[in-house]
């Protein structure tokens, strides 16, 4: 039991106000659990009474279990997950003890002052079948798969794993310590818990050498998803202008917006513009804890922290933080710095980037860092200066003819860099030579395909696609994970749109995606390899790179990677290979199953059946089936998903979904079919309303035609539609559906003409990989 905001008037009224103080006190009769836990003291050591807590009752919670306690990673943590896991417990009680101790320190607020009147034990709990942030002062739930992994694990699961665990242990500070006066001051506390968990992985990893780069994934997974999110017109603003106080805003508010990408990403750029030496967003937290245990906050005490030390200041960027602040948290979109360089003179000038085009007057204050090819430093990634004029801005350089510039150092600023086309044609000369191409840095290199593919996305006044392409091509010499990562999330779009237009127009090639995937794959595929030695130690950011990259090829059916992933599945034997890497595991299984039949299916639900060994080789599993192109067997898959007796837990039923819906535009259709039947079976068995919404993106991101976005619409109004107070959330995805529909009509076919025009293998070894693929029997 956890009332937690926006879910808990279902309990009482009133309750998910994050400044009500109602007194209430619980007694719990006849517990069939060997253990009740409580962050709040028994009443006269009776251990089913509590006491009342001060502050809104969402930040008391109860937990009933009959698990086993693993390990005490630090002398008052516990961790505990249900029985037959031991063994798996070791990374994370190490991460956990090194993160308990990095945030009592970096908060400067020890745990034991911030549980005055509470239990003084913190109890981490391996949730088995749900996946959400369950969260109290001293109770903290996250799902196994983020606790609990075998010394032998995936790279993958470890990234994400680390930073959940981070997550979770910041909020006993930011968000049940530290309370928002309203919900409209939530991105706050949402910006300090993830920028203070990457800060506490970064300094986890740096122990070892062939570690993971966490700084990167800030730069991939916060600020270029943000950044994404961002540029349609229906994202949502951080900080609303009035108090929000409806359940409904509230949960589309902190739960379906971009608030966790881009809080931290603002945070994190701030931290850089207000000073070198001194972390202004450190010390604004610490400021923030004024009493022992429960103090509100908002923006403005916030900045207020921030301000009386910064302002101090001799040498300062800006002159007035609320004036910087402001557009990014009370505006959608971010801002555009437009380059021009001709004859020596660069000219830079200010706007705002969005998908649709539309105007804005918007005034973000852009904190400027570059660098050019004569004068190399991708290091410094402070500001040069802040663009804050209204006006443009000029400086000289001297060039030679295949000298360049390029802004925003390691991505690091929350902005979209658009050049003029000689200095596009520039950068592309040095891309494509595979000397001068790492004198850029592998963020920056990540940078310019994000930037220039999501540019090339606007609806009007767009990049051309020829320029967003040709630095597509550049991936044939990259396997860095960054740019990799950067390259998939957004040729994904293209891919599934492409995939849509040939399978509903006749005469299209089919393989339309496949050449630019034998294009670019080269180096990854012969420097990293698809069949890397299981006994090897590498670096973890390059099986990271192997994993992401052979999951994207295998699926658009690339040759080579299809013979390889079947090569790892069978391994001579009738069944499945128990040695297949773990981080190749979801890219051999789909592969096998997307291009196989019953038998391969089987194989996999035998494995399911005998018992995996951890709740992640589960998920990798239950993810795989999802991408049978068997139609009946995905109907009855999904239909699984929604009966009383399903064999699948509450949070593998949505990655069920996920998995199907994002496999094929086929089983896109079916999916959306099946959440359009069975919304309310969905909204019961998927986890509630906040679990639905979260659907309802996935499904609005993978309708990539016309005839299916015409269908959501009039399923959207229907008055027997049953979506009920999901419907905001609903049109939200209609809004962004009907902007991708806008971009297929402006780009789609340009996209498509482009790559057949171009088609053509630029260096002898990729002709050699596709001539080679003509002698592999797939499927025997």
């Amino acid at each position: 039991m956890n009332l937690h905001p926006t879910n808990a008037r279902r309990v009482f009224p009133c309750i998910d106000e994050p400044t009500e103080t109602p007194l209430i006190s619980f007694t719990i009769n006849d517990v069939n659990y060997q253990n009740l836990i409580s962050n709040s003291n028994p009443v006269n050591d009776n251990p089913n009474s509590f006491t009342a807590l001060s502050g809104a009752p969402f930040r008391w919670a109860l937990f009933g279990h009959n698990f086993t306690t693993y390990d005490a990673p630090n002398p008052n943590v516990l961790l505990s997950g249900r029985p037959g896991l031991a063994g798996q417990e070791n990374v994370a009680s190490q991460a956990i003890n090194s993160f308990y101790l990095f945030l009592n320190t970096w908060t400067d607020k020890s745990y034991f002052e911030i549980v005055v009147d509470q239990s003084n034990n913190m109890h981490i709990i391996a949730l088995p079948d749900v996946d959400i942030e369950w969260n109290s002062l001293s109770i903290v739930g996250l799902w196994e798969p983020y606790l609990f992994m075998q010394t032998q694990h995936s790279v993958q699961q470890r990234q994400i794993a680390l930073v959940k665990i981070a997550e979770a242990l910041t909020r006993p500070w930011f968000g049940f310590t530290l309370i928002a006066e309203n919900w409209i001051y939530q991105w706050v506390l949402t910006g300090l818990q993830t920028y203070a968990a990457y800060e506490a992985v970064k300094e986890f990893e740096s122990e070892s050498e062939t570690g993971i780069d966490y700084n990167a994934i800030f730069v991939t997974d916060i600020i270029q998803e943000s950044l994404l999110r961002d540029g349609y017109s229906a994202a949502s603003v951080l900080e609303q202008t009035e108090p929000m106080y409806d359940e409904v805003a509230i949960r589309n508010h902190i739960s379906n917006g971009l608030m966790k990408y881009k809080a931290p990403a603002i945070l994190s750029m701030l931290r850089l513009v207000l000073d070198e030496e001194n972390d202004f967003i450190q010390i604004g937290a610490q400021g923030l804890f004024v009493t022992s245990n429960l103090d509100i906050m908002n923006t403005f005490n916030f900045r207020d922290i921030i301000n009386d030390p910064w302002s101090a200041l001799e040498d300062r960027h800006i002159n007035n933080l609320e004036e910087f602040l402001d557009p990014y948290i009370k505006q959608r979109g971010c801002p555009l710095l437009t380059v021009n360089y001709q004859s020596n003179l660069v000219t830079i000038s200010r706007g705002t980037f969005n998908y649709g085009g539309q105007v804005s007057t918007t005034n973000f204050f852009i904190p400027v860092t570059f660098t050019t090819s004569k004068d190399l430093d991708f290091e410094n990634v402070f500001p040069q200066y802040v663009y804050q004029e209204p006006t443009s801005r000029s400086f000289q350089v001297d060039f030679e003819d295949d000298d360049w510039i390029l802004f925003n150092i390691q991505g690091k600023g929350y902005y979209r860099v658009q050049y003029n086309t000689e200095m596009w044609e520039r950068i592309i000369a040095a891309l494509g030579d595979p000397e001068r191409r790492e004198e850029i840095h592998s963020l920056n290199r990540a940078v310019l395909v994000d930037d220039s593919l999501n540019l090339a996305k606007r609806i009007v006044s767009g990049l051309n696609y020829d320029i967003a392409l040709r630095i597509a091509l550049t991936m044939e010499l990259e396997k860095e994970y960054p740019v990799w990562k950067a390259f998939i999330r957004d040729m994904n779009y293209l891919k599934k749109r492409l995939l849509a237009l040939v399978q509903m127009e006749e005469g299209l090639d089919p393989d339309i995606y496949l050449r630019m995937i034998r294009r670019t794959v080269a180096t990854v595929e012969n420097e990293l390899t698809f069949r890397p030695d299981p006994n090897s130690l590498e670096p973890a950011m390059d099986t990271l790179t192997r994993g992401i990259v052979m999951d994207h090829v295998c699926r658009a059916g690339y040759d080579p990677c299809i013979a390889a992933a079947i090569d790892w599945f069978h391994n001579g034997g009738d069944s499945v290979n128990p040695n297949i890497p773990h981080d190749l595991r979801p890219a051999v299984y789909c592969t096998v199953v997307q291009g196989g039949g019953e038998d391969e299916r089987e194989m996999l639900l035998d494995l399911l059946e005998e018992g995996t060994e951890t709740m992640q080789d589960r998920i990798v599993i239950l993810e795989s089936l999802g991408c049978s192109q068997d139609e009946d067997f995905i109907m009855k898959y999904l239909d699984d998903t929604v009966s009383d007796e399903s064999p699948y837990s509450t949070a593998e039923k949505l990655r069920i979904f996920k998995a199907v819906i994002e496999s094929s535009h086929n089983n896109a259709r079916i999916a959306t079919a099946f959440l359009r039947d069975n919304i309310n079976d969905i909204r019961q068995q998927y986890g509630g309303p906040a679990k639905l919404e979260e659907l309802i993106f996935i499904v609005a991101d993978n309708i990539a035609d016309h005839i299916a976005a015409e269908d959501f619409r009039i399923w959207l109004e229907n008055n027997n539609n049953h979506i009920l107070d999901s419907v905001p959330a609903a049109e939200i995805a209609m809004e962004i559906i009907d902007e991708n529909m806008a971009w297929a009509d402006r780009h789609l076919q340009d996209v498509y003409d482009w790559i057949e025009v171009n088609d053509s293998i630029t260096a002898g070894f990729s002709l050699f990989l596709l001539c080679i693929t003509a002698a592999i029997t797939l499927f025997a």
